[in-house]
């Protein structure tokens, strides 16, 4: 019988996998990728590999994301626009996609 209990620690279990096996991105390889070509960022301790959405951002927003490739983007992510505000759901649900591993 399948409990309540027992999905619980399923899901936890599941959840353990997934970090302990998440790429650990050192500064180094986060500076190598600081172009238009490669485009990672940093936000949080997370980086994302956004060069794939570097054209799409310019089209749709007033403001370029390549000053922060190869950067802790993280001030930018938090005050967007230099407004005080946070990304929406939306960016964050966007954002996601592409996560390819955590900061050491």
């Amino acid at each position: 019988m399948v409990t309540l209990q027992n999905r619980q620690l399923v899901f936890v279990l599941a959840m353990y996998t997934l970090v302990a096996q998440e790429r650990i991105i050192t500064s180094t390889e986060l500076k190598a990728n600081a172009n238009g070509s490669s485009c990672w960022i940093q936000i949080d301790n997370y980086v994302y590999d956004i060069t794939p959405y570097l054209s799409e951002h310019a089209t749709t927003h007033e403001y370029a994301l390549v000053k922060w490739c190869g950067k802790d983007a993280t001030s930018g992510w938090k005050d967007k626009d230099g407004k005080n505000k946070s990304h929406s759901r939306k960016a964050a649900t966007l954002l996601r996609k592409y996560r390819i591993g955590a900061m050491r």
